[in-house]
C-alpha cells in the first residue's frame, strides 16, 4: 500500500529522512522522493478530496513532494527532489504546480513501443500527459522502456522507435532520459546493439538509426551482418506493417509473433551461422542473436491449439520442444544468461528450463462422471479441471478457452498453486493418478519448491456437485512457505444474473455478480476477510 499523503506527522518523518539521506550522501544533488510500486493510494477523505480537486492522483503526491522540497531548499539551496509520475498519478494535477527544485519523472509503462509514442493512437493519453507536464514542470524527466520485462529474450522490434521516442521527448521539455534496458541478466533480446543505438541517439538524436545499425553489425557479426540485417528487417515488419498491433513490455509472444516468422528466421540464422563457421566469438553472437526465436518457437509450441481424439487432447502442429530447449539452453549457458523475464516464480533460467514440457504434444484426459456432470481432469498439465460440462444440455459450468476446432487448456478451467503468487508451482506440472474410480480422482505432484501437492476431486453421487480437497506437504526437509491458492474460471454468461457465492471464514455468504456480455472476462480477487472458507 501506499502512504498517506495528507497525514502531518508522514511529511514530518519524511523530510527528516531526506534531511539523514543528504547527510549520508553529501556528494549529491538529486534525492527520490517517490510512490511505492503497486496500487492501493491512500483512500482518506482528505487525501481523496485533493484528488478530486486536482483532478489526478498526482495531485496529493505533488503537494506533498512540493512540501518536501520546501523544507529541504532552507537548507540545500542545491538539493533537488526527485518524484515519479507513474501509473496512477502520471495524469498532471490541474492546480498545482511542482517547485523549481522538484523534477518530475514521468514513466511510459503502459504504452505501445513498436510504434512511435507521438503517432499511434494507442498512446494518446500518454502524449496528452507529457505535454500538460511540460506545461507545469521545467525539469521534466522520463522513465522509458525498450524491452519486454515478462519475456526478455524475445524479439521485441523497437529499434526504429527509439530515436523518434527520444525526439519527442526533448520536443516536449525532457530535461533527463532514463532508457531502462535489461539490467537484470545478460543475453537479453539483442541487447548489445539495442543499447548501442539507444547510447548513440541519446549523445545525438538525429543519429540515423539505419547507419548504427549497419556499423554495429558489421562489426560485431562480420560476415553473418547481412543475414542479421535481413532478421531484422523481418522482425520489424510487424510495427510497420500492421498499425493495429500494439506490443507492451509484458506482451505474449503469441500476440505478434507467428509461426511463418519463425520459420523464416530459422532458415535466416541457418546462413548467418554457416557464414561465420569458422570463427567461433562470431559464430556465438549470432548463436545469442537466435535465441530470441527459438524462445519464440518454445514458448508458442506450448500455446498451441489442442483438438479432442480418442479421448485425448492432441496438439496441432506439434513442435519438440525438448530439442528446442536443449539448444537454447546450451547457447544460453555459454552466454552466461541467468533469467529470462524480470520477475516471478520461473523467472531464472534454471526454474523457466524445468517449466517447458519434454512431453509429446498429446494429453491423457481423466474423465469423472455421475448423472449430471462429467468432469474432463488433465493429469499431466497442472492436474487442473480442463472442462466441467452439465449433461443435460452441454453447458460448460467452468470457462473453456479456444473452441472444437482449437483448444488452450492452458487457460481458464479450474486450477491451484502451492504459494501465494500467481501460477507458483503446482498449476502446470505433471500429476500422478494416485486412485481413480467413475466418479473420484487424487493426483499428486513433488513441485519444485518443495512441497507436495495432494488433490481430491469428487462428483457427488448424484446432483451438480464437485468437491476439490486439496493438501499442500513440506517434503523438502527445510522451512518452506506455502499457501494453497485456487483459481476457478466460472463460465457465467449463459443465463442473466449469473453469480457466484462464497463463504467468508464468519460464515455469512458474499454474492458476486457477473456481467453476461459475450466474450467479457470479469476478475474478483478474494483477499483478507474476504478469502473464502473452504466453499
Amino acid at each position: 500500500a501506499q502512504l498517506c499523503l495528507t497525514n502531518p506527522d508522514v511529511l514530518k518523518i519524511v523530510v527528516e529522512g531526506v534531511r539523514q539521506w543528504i547527510k549520508e550522501n553529501p556528494s549529491m544533488t538529486v534525492f527520490s522522493v517517490s510512490q511505492n510500486d503497486t496500487a492501493n493510494y491512500c483512500e482518506c477523505p482528505e487525501c481523496t478530496r485533493v484528488a478530486e480537486e486536482e483532478g489526478s492522483q498526482a495531485g496529493p503526491m505533488i503537494r506533498f513532494v512540493n512540501a518536501v522540497a520546501d523544507a529541504i531548499a532552507k537548507e540545500h539551496p542545491n538539493i533537488a527532489i526527485e518524484t515519479l509520475a507513474y501509473q496512477y498519478t502520471r495524469k498532471p494535477p490541474k492546480i498545482t504546480k511542482p517547485r523549481p527544485n522538484v523534477i518530475v519523472c514521468l514513466c511510459s509503462i503502459e504504452c505501445c513501443f513498436v510504434h512511435p509514442l507521438e503517432s499511434d493512437s494507442f498512446n494518446a493519453s500518454f502524449v496528452e500527459d507529457i505535454k500538460g507536464w511540460s506545461r507545469i514542470c521545467k525539469r521534466l524527466w522520463i522513465w522509458d522502456y525498450v524491452i519486454n520485462y515478462a519475456h526478455s529474450i524475445c524479439p521485441f522490434p523497437n529499434l526504429y522507435v527509439l530515436k523518434p521516442n527520444i525526439q519527442f521527448f526533448l520536443r516536449n521539455g525532457v530535461r533527463g532520459i532514463y532508457e531502462e534496458s535489461c539490467y537484470y541478466t545478460k543475453g537479453s533480446e539483442l541487447q548489445e546493439l539495442r543499447n548501442y543505438i539507444v547510447a548513440k541517439t541519446l549523445w545525438d538524436p538525429n543519429y540515423d538509426t539505419d547507419k548504427a545499425i549497419n556499423e554495429f553489425c558489421a562489426a560485431y557479426y562480420g560476415p553473418a551482418a547481412p543475414h542479421i540485417r535481413r532478421y531484422l528487417d523481418l522482425i520489424h515488419r510487424v510495427g510497420r506493417d500492421d498499425p493495429s498491433v500494439h506490443v507492451r513490455i509484458y506482451t505474449h509472444p503469441k500476440d505478434y509473433i507467428t509461426p511463418e516468422m519463425i520459420a523464416e528466421a530459422r532458415a535466416i540464422f541457418d546462413q548467418a551461422e554457416a557464414a561465420v563457421q569458422s570463427d567461433p566469438v562470431r559464430l556465438h553472437r549470432v548463436q545469442v542473436a537466435r535465441l530470441p526465436i527459438l524462445y519464440a518457437e518454445i514458448v508458442l509450441a506450448q500455446t498451441g491449439q489442442w483438438i479432442e481424439r480418442d479421448g485425448k487432447l492432441v496438439q496441432q502442429g506439434a513442435t519438440d520442444t525438448g530439442a528446442l530447449a536443449d539448444q537454447f539452453e546450451r547457447i544460453a549457458r555459454a552466454e552466461g544468461v541467468t533469467m529470462i523475464r524480470e520477475g516471478g516464480p520461473d523467472a531464472t533460467l534454471d526454474a523457466w528450463l524445468k517449466t517447458i514440457p519434454r512431453r509429446p504434444g498429446m494429453i491423457d484426459v481423466l474423465s469423472l462422471q455421475n448423472d449430471k456432470l462429467k468432469a474432463d481432469l488433465l493429469p499431466a498439465l497442472g492436474g487442473r479441471i480442463w472442462r466441467l460440462r452439465r449433461l443435460a444440455d452441454q453447458r460448460d459450468m467452468i470457462g473453456v478457452a479456444g473452441s472444437a476446432n482449437g483448444w488452450d487448456p492452458t487457460t481458464h478451467g479450474y486450477e491451484e498453486y502451492s504459494e501465494s503468487g500467481y501460477r507458483s508451482p503446482g498449476w502446470q506440472e505433471p500429476y500422478t493418478v494416485k486412485e481413480q474410480s467413475e466418479r473420484h480422482a487424487v493426483l499428486e505432484a513433488d513441485l519444485s519448491n518443495g512441497l507436495r501437492l495432494t488433490r481430491r476431486i469428487e462428483l457427488g453421487f448424484d446432483g451438480e456437485e464437485v468437491t476439490v480437497s486439496t493438501t499442500v506437504t513440506n517434503v523438502s526437509g527445510q522451512v518452506r512457505t506455502a499457501a494453497p491458492r485456487s483459481h476457478p474460471a466460472f463460465a457465467v454468461t449463459f443465463a442473466p444474473g449469473s453469480r457466484v457465492q462464497v463463504r467468508r471464514p464468519d460464515g455469512t455468504w458474499r454474492a458476486i455478480e457477473f456481467a453476461t456480455k459475450p466474450d467479457e472476462e470479469q476478475s474478483v480477487w478474494l483477499e483478507g476477510d474476504e478469502v473464502p472458507a473452504g466453499e
